[in-house]
């Protein structure tokens, strides 16, 4: 791999000034999760479960879960619990580490592209203002920390082993790429296609010597991952055969009808619903594209290639899976979609942004960077717009302005555009490869104008932009502009990330204790719900509450009935299925699984009725199978069981004369 700077690309950047970049992020991270508020983190309700802090029935579908999933996190999180730091140390780090996640690898692969450092700090102020998020799929993709951190670190895990292949980092990318299968298994199968390419490649280049030196890093990651896999194979937990959670369902039938439920299988309406996505799957990939072959030319580094080979491989397996599941339904093997194929697409604004920031730096073709690189001044152009917001909202007025700039999105589309011009240019000695990729370019710009027309107009924008820098970068006034820009953005990046530092720490009273972003926070009814069961003696006492609250057992440290990531424990483990389906007819009168068409898990409405017309001889019938006898519910569901305590609304039940399963 070429890692050496060429004429046709720009120069790599000092080390120092990499080390001093990712030091002072680490530090901001740290600054920035304390001034915002800790939020909940998903592994510390499965930590609890593997210190037995909480205890669960052992045939319950969280303990089983917890028991066979093939991560290191939670089990991370539980090693923490047991050393004595407690939940709040756990929530801490998770969020530190969700934001590091998205800082970093942004950071190092955009000032490895563009051999700027302050072009990489630009990219991190610019993605910290939320411009990704509209890009998201199935999974969000936020930068900043919420409850669901294990798609979110795996996610950054990848993308950092992807820099360091591209920057020729190899010992670093084997021990990384090696230990990722313990971190997120289902973020890897794109950087898997990119590693297997890379193998091949530098075998055939007869470099094999380089291949044998990895053998050392590569074992140790492969002595990780088989050790998790021992141990999970030990504290395997087997399908229940009796009592409560015994289903003789079909677990295939109840998999194939709950998958139906989510609409971006379907190609028609999966491009309509997410198409953000997919416009930044396909930016990714055609620029991208454009890249690798001027790498497999030699035009530009080797890099280039992994870097378009990966986004290429994102690409094919996200439409790939999308057709198959089109063309299969519920037929479709289980193999193909059972890890979620379509949120990797979540990889590619984050790459999209980084390819078009890269090829701004690239100099001229004649090797001149007379004029300096133009990445650093569209990054000052555009966080300077979103730091006077307040400013163009008066000027345009409220209505306009939330319309259409509020989520900052319009800096990707523009971004896209500048770098347009760049591409062509490089292009233009092959007439072949630039007529391939403007019929490429011209498809993308109709269907993003089909169904984006502020989007088209910012591309447009950015495009006629773009040119106009091209021609005028080597006049006096735009080459004194590019040698002024990374002053001029390090200054307006200082003040945009103080900004959004200051209106973090505002908002973060406002933010829930529960749901999708949840605040570190316990509410009096919380509180006095586990202060009554610890003065009964009740320390494990199951609670049956709605059965998509979240963090519940967090908030109150007992084991809880059901919860929002119960139903989906079935899409990784399909022989959860069973149990979860009875469970949940029984308990909620929710049907789950029993056709495509009953597949929404979220329906107040539907326990709430069966809750308030249950007797309570069916109440303790519940009780005693799946050994439960408090349940908590609003108070206006009035259920039909005397109320032991009562805070805000909610009210805490107990079944009279419930005796509970073993």
């Amino acid at each position: 791999m070429n890692a050496s700077p060429s004429p046709h690309t720009a120069a790599h950047p000092r080390r120092f000034d990499i080390l001093m970049g990712l030091a002072f992020w680490t530090v901001i991270s740290v600054a920035a999760v304390c001034l915002r508020g800790l939020r909940w983190d998903e592994t510390l309700e499965w930590a609890q479960v593997v210190t037995g802090d909480v205890v669960y029935p052992e045939a319950h579908p969280l303990n089983r879960f917890v028991w066979s999933a093939y991560t290191i996190q939670h089990f991370a999180s539980a090693a923490m619990l047991w050393t004595g730091l407690g939940e709040l140390s756990v929530n801490g780090l998770r969020n530190f580490l969700y934001l590091l996640a998205g800082i970093v690898p942004l950071f190092l692969i955009v000032s490895h592209l563009t051999g700027r450092v302050w072009a990489g700090h630009g990219a991190v102020v610019l993605a910290l203002q939320g411009v990704f998020q509209h890009f998201e799929t199935i999974y969000p993709i936020r930068i900043w920390p919420h409850s669901f951190s294990n798609g979110p670190i795996g996610t950054g895990c990848v993308l950092l082993a992807l820099y360091f292949l591209i920057a020729g980092k190899l010992r670093a990318a084997t021990l990384l790429f090696c230990l990722l299968p313990i971190i997120h298994i289902g973020q890897m199968p794109p950087l898997m296609v990119v590693v297997a390419l890379f193998l091949a490649w530098t075998w055939l280049s007869q470099d094999r010597r380089a291949l044998r030196s990895l053998a050392p890093y590569a074992g140790v990651g492969v002595l990780a991952c088989a050790v998790l896999a021992g141990v999970l194979f030990v504290c395997r937990i087997p399908a229940p055969f009796e009592g409560g959670y015994f289903s003789e369902a079909d677990a295939l039938v109840i998999w194939k009808n709950y998958m139906q439920v989510w609409p971006h299988f379907d190609i028609s309406r999966g491009l309509k619903e997410l198409f953000h996505s997919h416009m930044a799957v396909a930016g990714a990939g055609l620029f991208g594209g454009a890249a690798g072959w001027l790498a497999w030319k030699g035009r530009i580094p080797m890099g280039w290639l992994w870097l378009s080979m990966y986004c290429l491989a994102v690409a094919a397996i996200v439409w790939g899976a999308m057709i198959l599941h089109t063309a299969l339904g519920p037929d479709i093997p289980r193999l193909a979609i059972i890890w979620m194929p379509y949120r990797l697409a979540n990889h590619t604004p984050v790459l999209l942004v980084a390819l078009c920031l890269g090829i701004l730096a690239w100099p001229r073709e004649d090797g001149s960077r007379k004029g300096g690189p133009l990445a650093e001044l569209v990054l000052l152009g555009l966080l300077a717009i979103i730091l006077l917001g307040p400013v163009f909202q008066r000027v345009i007025g409220e209505a306009l302005y939330l319309r259409y700039f509020e989520n900052d999105e319009w800096a990707v589309f523009a971004l896209v555009g500048l770098a347009w011009p760049k591409v062509f240019a490089r292009l233009r000695p092959d007439r072949n490869a630039t007529a391939v990729w403007s019929a490429a370019s011209a498809a993308y710009l109709v269907f993003l104008a089909l169904h984006h027309q502020f989007g088209t107009a910012c591309v447009v924008a950015g495009l006629g932009l773009g040119i106009a820098l091209e021609r005028a970068r080597m006049t006096a006034l735009v080459s004194r502009a590019t040698i002024l820009a990374p002053r001029a953005l390090a200054v307006t990046a200082a003040l945009l990330l103080l900004a959004t530092l200051h209106s973090a720490y505002e908002s973060r009273a406002s933010v829930p204790p529960d749901g999708f972003d949840a605040r570190y926070v316990r509410t009096p009814f919380d509180e006095r719900v586990a202060a009554y069961l610890e003065e009964r003696g009740e320390s494990d006492a199951m609670l049956v509450g709605d059965n998509f609250g979240a963090f519940v057992q967090a908030r109150t440290g007992h084991p809880v009935m059901a919860q929002w990531m119960t139903g989906a424990y079935a899409i990784y483990t399909p022989q959860m299925g069973p149990p979860i389906q009875k469970m949940f007819r029984e308990i909620y009168a929710i049907a789950y699984g029993e056709s495509p068409e009953d597949g929404r898990l979220q329906q107040p409405e539907t326990w709430q009725r069966a809750w308030s017309q249950r007797e309570p001889e069916v109440w303790q019938s519940l009780g005693r199978a799946y050994g439960f006898r408090y349940i908590i519910a609003p108070t206006f569901v009035e259920p039909k069981l005397p109320i032991v305590l009562e805070e805000d609304g909610l009210a805490l039940y107990e079944i009279p004369d419930a005796d509970l399963a073993d």
